[in-house]
């Protein structure tokens, strides 16, 4: 069993993103930690107070984790390549997404916000508007990753969504039209990046010439 003194706050949230990303949130027990640490789970309570408290390290840890923003970039490809970063990083661990989706505002993501602000509004971006756009672009990516961990394996659940949906359209030797495009739609959410496009793109129509940017990378 390893030394409780060689415990720290970075290897405890460390440990537990692994448990994470190998068995999910459910999975993750103060005891469970305390195993994969080599710890007695006192030792572990002396850093961290409870799961909850855990849980916003481990969201807070996620932002930490993305690029920051540069104010000399273009912040339409930085709000964009934000939205990504945080969309792949949840798709790597989707039981996280709900967590992060009512977690309390951490360190990080006071950092980011700031950052953000301050480079829309930089280049010209109306406070109001970058405010709510940056809120928004959140907003999206979390449901989206939340949405996307709740949804069957295709594999397993086609036949029944199929079975479904021919029972409440009330005829099952009929088949409609369009019911595969349909089932498509169902089985899987709409197109990250499109959804996405047209969040920016509306949010461009708010800004005043000077400061809009269709710079989509960010270099």
């Amino acid at each position: 069993m390893a030394r409780t003194a060689r415990l720290s706050s970075s290897l405890i949230v460390s440990t537990a993103l692994d448990l994470v990303d190998r068995h999910g949130v459910d999975a993750l027990t103060m005891r469970a930690l305390a195993r994969a640490l080599g710890a007695d789970p006192m030792a572990v309570y002396r850093h961290v107070r409870d799961k909850e408290a855990l849980l916003g390290a481990l969201c807070d840890a996620v932002l930490a984790d993305l690029d920051r923003f540069d104010p000399d970039r273009p912040w339409r490809g930085q709000l964009e390549r934000f939205a990504w970063q945080l969309r792949d990083s949840l798709a790597a661990r989707p039981s996280l997404a709900a967590v992060l989706a009512g977690a309390p505002v951490t360190p990080a993501a006071l950092a980011l916000t700031q950052q953000a602000v301050v480079l829309m509004t930089g280049q010209g971006v109306p406070l109001d508007v970058a405010a709510g756009g940056l809120a928004t672009v959140f907003a999206y990516v979390i449901g989206f990753a939340v949405t996307e961990a709740s949804l069957p394996d295709p594999a397993e659940g086609r036949d029944e969504l199929r079975r479904a949906a021919l029972h409440h359209l009330g005829d099952p030797e009929t088949e409609p039209p369009h019911l595969d495009t349909a089932l498509r739609l169902v089985e899987q959410p709409a197109d990250f990046g499109f959804g996405l496009e047209l969040i920016l793109e509306g949010l461009e129509r708010r800004v005043p010439p000077t400061g809009s940017s269709r710079d989509a990378d960010g270099s």
